[in-house]
C-alpha cells in the first residue's frame, strides 16, 4: 500500500515531492490510476522478483509507460526477493543485501533530488 501512496502523492503533489521511491508500488487497479502526466519527481522504484501483487512485469511496464511521458523513472527488481524483503521485522521474507542495496539507492536519490 504504501508503494502506491508514493506514487500518487507525487503525482497529486508535484509541488512538493521532487524525489519518490516506492518500495513495491503500483497501482493495479485501472480506476484508480492517478494523473501521471502531473509527476514531476524522479522516480526510483524497488521491487521483488517473487511478487504476485507487484510482479516485476508491472513494475516495468509502469516505468515504460512513465518514461513515455517523458518522466524520469528507473526501476529496480531484486532477484531472489519477496514482497517485503526491506521488512525485517518479517524473517521470512527480509533480505539483508537486497535491502542494503535498496536503502543505498533510496539515499543517494533523495541526496541528489531533496
Amino acid at each position: 500500500m504504501g508503494g502506491g501512496l508514493t506514487l500518487a502523492l507525487a503525482c497529486q503533489r508535484p509541488d512538493a515531492v521532487a524525489a519518490a521511491a516506492p518500495f513495491y508500488g503500483v497501482i493495479p487497479w485501472p480506476e484508480a490510476q492517478p494523473n501521471w502526466d502531473a509527476l514531476t519527481a524522479v522516480v526510483e522504484g524497488h521491487y521483488a522478483e517473487n511478487d504476485a501483487f507487484a510482479s516485476p512485469e508491472m513494475a516495468k511496464a509502469l516505468e515504460e509507460d512513465l518514461r513515455k511521458r517523458g518522466k524520469n523513472a528507473t526501476f529496480h527488481v531484486y532477484a531472489g526477493t519477496d514482497h517485503a524483503f526491506f521488512n525485517d521485522e518479517r524473517p521470512e521474507v527480509y533480505n539483508a543485501e537486497a535491502s542494503s542495496t535498496a536503502w543505498t539507492r533510496t539515499l543517494a536519490l533523495f541526496r541528489a533530488n531533496l
